[in-house]
């Protein structure tokens, strides 16, 4: 299955994947479950703001700079 992915989505995808090397940096596992617990819940908004791309309407519609195939 594809899905479309905004702007918005992706810079939300990018902080996740930065959150993960702020908790490297970080000793507090208090610290740290917080930072994941915010990258999670950001994460889960971002799988449930996905919408469904037909796959035979994919190359018809966008280019490719509009369209990110995620496998599911």
């Amino acid at each position: 299955m594809v899905y479309r992915i905004n702007e918005l989505q992706l810079l939300r995808v990018w902080s996740v994947i930065s959150s993960f090397s702020r908790i490297q940096e970080i000793d507090d596992p208090l610290a740290q479950s917080e930072i994941l617990t915010k990258a999670q819940m950001i994460f889960t908004a971002i799988v449930f703001d996905l919408e469904a791309v037909d796959a035979d309407q994919t190359a018809a519609r966008a280019g490719l700079d509009q369209i990110v195939p995620i496998a599911a």
